[in-house]
Parts: structure tokens; sequence; C-alpha cells
């Protein structure tokens, strides 16, 4: 399921970032879990919808012109609480937004490389 998390991020990045923007992608170990960031170069957020955008049927005026019905991110968060974590939005580095999840549990669905050690391991991939 964590996946369908991952999938659907990677999917509205892929839909809201322009031609020649960029997408990145960042999986950090902490001492109690994991923290995955998918974050793109595109339009953003305005002030207040990063409290409203995973709420079911729940779209940006950005968002009209495009499919959908407002559902992905309300899946996403029920299937983050359901293993423990918590998901939420930031400004995106280089502009756009950033959307973060974290979980507990998540090591055993990201394979058996990722142990636990002291230090943060950070993994980062750029794409687009």
């Amino acid at each position: 399921m964590i996946q369908s998390v991952l999938v659907n991020l990677l999917e509205n990045a892929v839909k809201y970032t322009p031609s020649g923007g960029g997408i990145e992608i960042i999986a950090e170990e902490e001492t109690e879990g994991v923290i995955v960031s998918v974050a793109d170069s595109g339009p953003g957020l305005t002030p207040g919808e990063e409290k409203r955008v995973f709420d079911k049927f729940y779209r940006t005026q950005r968002e009209s012109a495009n499919l959908g019905v407002g559902l992905g991110l309300a899946i996403c968060r029920a299937i983050v609480d359901a293993h423990g974590g918590r998901i939420w939005v930031e400004p995106g580095p280089t502009g756009g937004r950033s959307f973060d999840f974290s979980s507990r549990g998540m090591r055993r669905h990201l394979g058996s490389g990722w142990k636990t050690t002291r230090k943060p391991r950070r993994m980062a991939s750029q794409f687009i």
C-alpha cells in the first residue's frame, strides 16, 4: 500500500510540473522510521491550501482543468495513517511543493537495504 502512496505522489508531480521543470525524490532513514519526499517545480499551493489538499474531493483552482476528482491525496493520507505515519505538504526546495510522508513501519516495505544507523541515510534522485 505504501507503493500506492508513492505512485500517486509521483503522478501528481508529473501532472503539475511544467515542461523543463524537475521532480526530486528523497528517502531518509531516521531513528523512528523513514521519511520520503516527492518535490516538484510546479505552481505550488496558495496559502491555506496545505491544510485542505488531503480532504476528500478537494481540488485547487489550478487543478480544475486537470482530470481527477480529488481523492488521491485523501487516499494517501488514509494509507499512511494506517501505517502509523503522517503525510504533509511544504513549499518545494525549487518552488512548487514537496509532499512528505513518514511511517514507523515503513522499513519492511522498502526492503532489506534499509538498516538503522546512527547517521541518517539519504538517497536522492532527480528526474525530468
